[in-house]
């Protein structure tokens, strides 16, 4: 698991200095309950993302950390060779795209691209609205990118539900980079047709095939990829003032009901 040059990736964003991000990361190795393994690598993420804030960055990076401490069933006990995680991988998994974060470094901006191709009205009731709140809320609170866009593409009929789902959950900034399409020519508008994987038109590896890739990464890298998990968390023990628990993050979690369907 190979961390991205740091010097490529000041000399591509001229505009970080460097003296500030090296502060940044002072500031976090001196705070108790967050590891002093956490890499310069990684705090670029956050400076970057937070638009070269420095309390931002700090408000981010902690609600980062403390959200993936608290949220078990997205990025805790992350062995990828557990059956659980084997299953999961036949989809898709957080655990990749930490895996590309970590090797590619900071990007201009960030993109994310849900295929509802062969989805059912049945996929739809079997989501917990516990669980989309979650996922919002790391993305919009917690995940260190530039979101620029949050694309559905091959949208189905009851669309209408899906939304009524997430609309609860979702910020102004989220919903202005918020498209739908049913036909890939809009989408190619946002995203240039050869960046994408072949069965959507594209020039790169079918989906499939980059996704056995990655996971093939994972099980090559599962040593370091168990230490990233241990190091993107925080010990509330150590904490100053109050520990946090997942209810501060999202509320009283209560008795959620799934979604229903009429």
């Amino acid at each position: 698991m190979k961390e991205a040059n740091l010097e490529d990736q000041y000399a591509s964003f001229p505009e970080i200095k460097r003296p500030e991000v090296l502060k940044f990361l002072d500031w976090i190795h001196a705070q108790p309950h967050i590891s002093d393994r956490f890499s310069e690598g990684e705090a670029l993420h956050f400076f970057h993302a937070c638009r070269y804030s420095m309390e931002v960055a700090k408000q981010v990076l902690d609600t980062n950390l403390t959200a993936r401490t608290h949220l078990e069933e997205f990025f805790v006990n992350l062995d990828c060779e557990r059956p659980e995680i084997r299953r999961a991988m036949r989809t898709v998994y957080c655990m990749v795209f930490d895996f590309w974060m970590y090797e590619d470094g900071i990007q201009p901006g960030h993109v994310i691209v849900i295929d509802l191709k062969n989805t059912s009205l049945g996929h739809v009731a079997r989501i917990g609205l516990l669980q989309m709140k979650k996922f919002l809320y790391y993305l919009q609170e917690a995940a260190a990118i530039r979101l620029i866009g949050f694309h559905f593409i091959n949208i189905v009929p009851f669309m209408d539900k899906i939304l009524a789902l997430m609309n609860p959950f979702m910020k102004k900034e989220l919903t202005t980079v918020l498209h739908m399409h049913s036909d890939l020519k809009e989408f190619y508008k946002f995203v240039p047709q050869e960046m994408l994987p072949k069965e959507y038109g594209g020039q790169l590896e079918e989906a499939n095939v980059a996704k056995e890739i990655y996971y093939k990464k994972l099980l090559d890298n599962r040593k370091e990829m168990m230490e990233f998990e241990t190091r993107h968390q925080v010990n509330e023990k150590l904490r100053p003032g109050k520990a946090k628990n997942a209810s501060d993050l999202f509320g009283i979690e209560g008795n959620f009901k799934k979604l229903d369907i009429d």
